[in-house]
């Protein structure tokens, strides 16, 4: 079979594209320049095989809670089986997914990520799914995050006290942070996709695929001081 470089076919160039290893917003850019590209680049087949390949090349963690016995597990294997611990009896449950993880208020699993260079960056997307099943008017229920207050590496996803998804971000070395919530209360029994994506200057939120969320984080005059006390004031915010 003969091709005319005039007129390659589809899978050559859907193939050139992949090797471009451009953002989507860039190859929306190139897609411009001829109709027939931007044909394929806004195909759906094309769509779902860039967002494959690019989890593939820079997810840093996927926790599928498929073996029992090693709950904390990422797939991705970066942080080690062997630098896991648990709090509490973390256990594993069956949902729609297949394999999930049920916490009971009280337990937790904890993974030290500090000297692991993959996950010392600014930008950042997390995703999971989120079922609350307590009742109402209890403490924060965490379903990811890093603490290591007060450093800037504060990330807090969870469920608050009146049953709002929330992602509470720090970025200073002080104890400057910023909320981005949803807009209203999460049903109980009722399962969520909850991503929040991060980077220096702003943080989004979405629900089930819908922003609800977006927080301008280039202003500490918009962000929140819990802890004064850690605050430094001599803090230049544009470092």
């Amino acid at each position: 079979m003969i091709y005319s470089l005039d007129d390659p076919p589809n899978e050559i160039i859907a193939k050139i594209f992949f090797y471009i290893d451009g953002t989507l917003p860039e190859l929306f850019i190139i897609s411009r320049t001829c109709r027939h590209w931007r044909a394929i680049i806004v195909d759906e087949w094309f769509l779902q095989q860039h967002f494959a390949r690019f989890c593939r090349i820079h997810t840093i963690g996927h926790w599928q809670f498929e073996n029992a016995s090693k709950l904390g597990h990422n797939s991705i294997d970066i942080t080690g089986d062997d630098r896991l611990s648990q709090t509490g009896q973390p256990q594993q449950a069956t949902c729609f997914l297949g394999s999930c993880l049920l916490l009971d208020g009280r337990s937790s699993i904890n993974i030290p990520v500090r000297d692991i260079r993959q996950y010392q960056i600014d930008t950042f997307c997390v995703s999971l799914w989120v079922m609350d099943t307590y009742p109402r008017g209890i403490s924060w229920r965490t379903a990811i995050g890093s603490l290591q207050h007060p450093f800037n590496a504060w990330l807090h996803l969870g469920v608050n006290l009146r049953a709002v998804l929330k992602n509470q971000v720090m970025i200073s070395t002080g104890s400057v942070h910023f909320f981005c919530g949803a807009p209203h209360p999460m049903m109980k029994n009722t399962w969520y996709q909850f991503v929040a994506q991060v980077s220096r200057n702003k943080q989004q939120l979405f629900l089930n695929g819908q922003l609800q969320c977006n927080v301008d984080m280039s202003r500490r005059i918009d962000a929140v001081i819990d802890y004064p006390q850690y605050y430094r004031y001599d803090e230049r915010w544009e470092d």
